[in-house]
């Protein structure tokens, strides 16, 4: 075949874009995630991703974000194997 026979072909393209069936349902962690955040105080409330810790569960944050309430009064996050005491998020 001769070279300007070939550029004169055009060219095809398939594009198949797959995507998961929702069937109109969350799924059941993102659900939890976004009901549930961490409170513990009045300066510590509705606390949500990266953090977890207390009723929200670990899959809902990030590993090294868990945050610790003590006798609902305060709160502590350990950091390299140093707790601090957590006073306020904003």
């Amino acid at each position: 075949m001769e070279h300007s026979t070939l550029l004169n072909k055009p060219l095809s393209f398939i594009f198949i874009i797959s995507t998961p069936a929702s069937h109109g349902t969350d799924d059941d962690n993102y659900t939890t995630c976004h009901e549930k955040t961490y409170d513990c105080r009045e300066q510590i409330k509705e606390i949500g991703c990266p953090f977890w810790g207390k009723d929200r569960p670990q899959f809902c944050g990030v590993q090294g974000f868990e945050l610790t309430s003590h006798a609902n009064e305060n709160t502590t996050i350990v950091i390299e194997k140093q707790a601090f005491r957590v006073l306020h998020i904003n």
